[in-house]
This record gives C-alpha cells, sequence and structure tokens, in this order.
C-alpha cells in the first residue's frame, strides 16, 4: 500500500515539474516576444522623431520658397510694368521724331523757295520784307536746330531699345526663376505629404503594437 501511495506521489511530482518547465519555456518565449516587441516600437518611435523633424523642416522650407516666389512675382511684375512705360516712350519719341522730319522737310522746301530767282523778285518787289540773306540764316539757324533736335530723339530712342534688352532678359531670368521655385514648391509638398503617409502608418503600427 505505501508503495502504492509513493508511486503515485512520484507522479505527481513529475507531472507538477513537466507543467512548471512547459511554464517557465511558455514564459521565456513571451518575455522574448515582448523584448522584441518594445524594441520594434523603440525603432518606430525612432522613426517617427526623424519623419516628423523632417516634416518640420519641409514645412520651413515651403514657407520660405513661398516667400521668394512672392518676391519674384513682384520683382516680375515691376519689371513688366516697366517694359510697358519704355514700349509707350518709345512710340511717343518715334512720333516725335516723324513730327520734326516732316518739319525739316517743310523747311527744306522753304529754304529751297527762297533760293530761287522768282521768289527774290518777289521780295524785292514788297516793301518792308526781310532780305534773302536773313531769311536764309533765319532758316540755317532753324535747320541747324531741327537736326539737333533729331539726333537727341534718336539718342534717346536708341537709349530706350537698350533698356528695353536690358529688361527682357532681366524678365526672362525672373521668369526661368519663377518657374523653377514652382518646381521645388511642388516637389516638396509631394515630399511632405509622403512623409506624412510614412508618419501616419508609423503611428498605426506602434498603436497596434501597443
Amino acid at each position: 500500500m505505501n508503495k502504492i501511495v509513493i508511486v503515485i506521489l512520484c507522479f505527481v511530482w513529475l507531472c507538477t515539474s513537466v507543467n512548471a518547465a512547459s511554464n517557465d519555456v511558455k514564459l521565456k518565449s513571451l518575455l522574448k516576444q515582448i523584448t522584441k516587441v518594445k524594441t520594434d516600437i523603440n525603432q518606430k518611435e525612432k522613426q517617427q522623431t526623424s519623419v516628423e523633424q523632417q516634416l518640420k523642416s519641409l514645412k520651413i522650407k515651403i514657407k520660405t520658397l513661398e516667400a521668394n516666389y512672392r518676391i519674384t512675382l513682384k520683382k516680375l511684375k515691376n519689371q513688366k510694368n516697366i517694359l510697358i512705360k519704355l514700349n509707350d516712350n518709345q512710340s511717343k519719341q518715334q512720333l516725335k521724331l516723324r513730327e520734326v522730319r516732316q518739319k525739316f522737310s517743310v523747311q527744306m522746301i522753304a529754304a529751297y523757295r527762297i533760293e530761287q530767282p522768282n521768289y527774290l523778285k518777289t521780295v524785292f518787289s514788297k516793301d518792308g520784307c526781310a532780305s534773302p540773306e536773313l531769311l536764309l540764316a533765319y532758316h540755317k539757324y532753324i535747320f541747324v536746330a531741327r537736326l539737333l533736335q533729331m539726333h537727341n530723339i534718336k539718342k534717346t530712342l536708341g537709349q530706350i531699345e537698350l533698356n528695353k534688352q536690358q529688361i527682357k532678359k532681366q524678365t526672362q531670368v525672373l521668369e526661368d526663376l519663377e518657374g523653377e521655385q514652382q518646381q521645388q514648391k511642388q516637389e516638396l509638398i509631394q515630399t511632405e505629404q509622403e512623409r506624412n503617409k510614412i508618419l501616419g502608418s508609423l503611428k498605426n503600427k506602434i498603436a497596434s503594437q501597443n
């Protein structure tokens, strides 16, 4: 009878020992899994911090680029306004040049008539008229004045054209810069959207693992 009791007790002890060993293995495995999950969560949290810093940097870059873009647009608008004024001034100067040329032609015809014999007879036949020499001297003075005026207008037109070319070059540079800034802004916005997706995915994974 005692032997049977001893055998039963030994069997119970053996079963208990086996269950304890099994539970210990399970517990160690569970702890190992928990440690692995914690490590994974820590890595993801580091990634999350890095992505958040990247997003902060991207927002600053986008704001800076937007400010520069507005400055570029303002400069471009000013350049176009200057070009409009130059074109208007050029048109006025060209009209003025045509008027001076027309007056010069009239003056030439008048001087030519003075030099004709019939004209001289007419002048001499009238009392109180100026002498042909005086009239020719007057026309010579006007010729010089007209020529100087035409020279100055042509000089002004040349300067206007030079200014127009410079403004056009500057305008082209600004238009190219505007295009580059717009493209950079689109690229930064696209990168920001991608980082936001990554950040959302990391947050979901961390929440799920927690």
